[in-house]
């Protein structure tokens, strides 16, 4: 009957997917939570990226039809730490049963340090919690962690499953750890000053050992006067910084004359919000895009 053979279908594709009939339906609100979303689960979850590769997680708003998307999700995973302002609205327009898990929460927070004034938004401001947790291998490793007991308790009876998952996900961290030890071991310690554009690299800079260097005023929304690029100019030159590294989007235009007035390589463009595509695309793909361009420029 064309009904049976219809619903046939349907399971061999889920079956060609790994998926179960049965599989916990998941949204995410960022690619690396998606990919994460996918180790922890595997087969047993059906996940739904709402934001895609490439966009920008600070200016990102779910539309009317990606919402729809997410309708049928159990849980949907948010990175956390203020990240996502929509958050309050979007809880208000969920079903009865949805959740929404902040990834973050499960992560020790960093502040934003005093003096980084000029940085990309609000969100950021100094004194504020850097959103940023996913920087970190070993912070990812807690969100496995506790994604894991989230889906435990949503669908009890993969539990195990997925306990088993993030443990296997985590070993292959710590391998992706002791290969970002042993890179950055090339540069000499006093090379290691990270400086970006972006207020971002609080949870990296504190892992791997760097000092971060805000080159100030330099962001999509600030242009940076004469003064602070002057500041910035002097700075750099106090520090000794061998590089400045923007990062994926970035106007290049006042970097290249702060490069040109203190004689500092740009080096090469780091994947900053996680939002990658191709190789940088997953979590580990990005730490080693990222960890590799700051070791070319500062060996």
């Amino acid at each position: 009957m064309p009904g049976s053979r219809a619903i046939f279908l349907v399971l061999l594709l889920m079956g060609l997917l790994g998926l179960h009939a049965s599989a916990l339906r998941v949204s995410t609100l960022h690619p690396l939570l998606t990919d994460l979303a996918k180790q922890v689960g595997g087969g047993d979850v059906e996940v739904v990226s709402l934001m895609p590769a490439g966009s920008d997680p600070h200016h990102f708003s779910p539309s009317a039809s990606q919402l729809a998307r997410m309708s049928n999700s159990k849980i949907v995973l948010a990175m956390g730490k203020r990240l996502e302002s929509y958050l309050p609205e979007l809880r208000g327009k969920l079903k009865q049963g949805q959740v929404i898990y902040e990834v973050g929460r499960a992560i020790p927070s960093i502040t934003v340090k005093e003096g980084s004034l000029f940085v990309c938004c609000p969100v950021h401001a100094s004194g504020t919690i850097d959103p940023h947790w996913w920087h970190s291998i070993r912070n990812m490793q807690r969100a496995s962690t506790a994604v894991a007991k989230e889906f435990g308790k949503l669908d009890p009876a993969n539990k195990g499953a997925y306990e088993a998952r993030a443990k296997a996900y985590n070993k292959r961290l710590d391998t992706l750890c002791v290969w970002a030890g042993n890179e950055i071991s090339k540069i000499p310690r006093s090379a290691r000053k990270l400086a970006t554009v972006h207020a971002a690299w609080s949870y990296f800079c504190k892992e791997f050992g760097f000092k971060s260097v805000m080159v100030q005023g330099l962001n999509k929304e600030q242009k940076a006067s004469s003064k602070h690029l002057q500041e910035t100019v002097n700075d750099i030159k106090d520090q000794k910084v061998r590089a400045l590294f923007p990062e994926e989007t970035a106007d290049l235009s006042a970097l290249k004359s702060i490069a040109q007035q203190t004689g500092v390589k740009i080096g090469g463009k780091l994947n900053t919000n996680g939002c990658g595509t191709g190789s940088s695309g997953t979590f580990e793909g990005m730490m080693r895009h990222n960890i590799s361009t700051i070791v070319a420029s500062l060996r």
